[in-house]
């Protein structure tokens, strides 16, 4: 988890500084909660569906 946690880490911050824009898709029933929660601290947003509907959180 600590491999994918710094890709993410030195992607997100790469495309940020050219003014990109990118979205990552994570399966949440594929991961326990800590890992889910550790790598959506990386996002500035994260929409996730449950029960047939969509929730956006932002930071």
């Amino acid at each position: 988890m600590e491999r994918a946690f710094q890709f993410l880490h030195v992607m997100t911050v790469k495309l940020s500084r050219e003014g990109a824009v990118a979205h990552y898709h994570l399966d949440p029933d594929a991961h326990d909660k800590q890992t889910v929660g550790t790598l959506t601290q990386l996002f500035d947003a994260v929409l996730e569906r449950r029960d047939g509907e969509w929730t956006l959180r932002e930071r």
